[in-house]
């Protein structure tokens, strides 16, 4: 369409800035979380999320969860 271009990834935006001298400046992303609660997704987490939830475990699920993914962290930053 006339007067809009693709500035990010599936999104399109209108050009304002040639008639309002305005430009588009994108900011920092917010964090991804993941939510994870087994081996694979808690490896996901490690690798490409910035923090992980899960849903009500007790204590020690909670203890071993965390415990996994610091596992899974150290072996990407490998």
């Amino acid at each position: 369409m006339p007067g809009r271009r693709r500035q990010l990834p599936g999104s399109l935006v209108r050009d304002f800035g040639r008639a309002y001298g305005a430009r588009l400046r994108a900011g920092p992303s917010p964090p991804l979380v993941l939510a994870a609660h087994g081996p694979r997704t808690l490896a996901l987490a490690a690798r490409f999320a910035d923090t992980w939830n899960t849903y009500g475990p007790t204590l020690g699920e909670a203890i071993e969860q965390s415990s996994g993914r610091n596992r899974a962290a150290t072996v990407q930053t490998r």
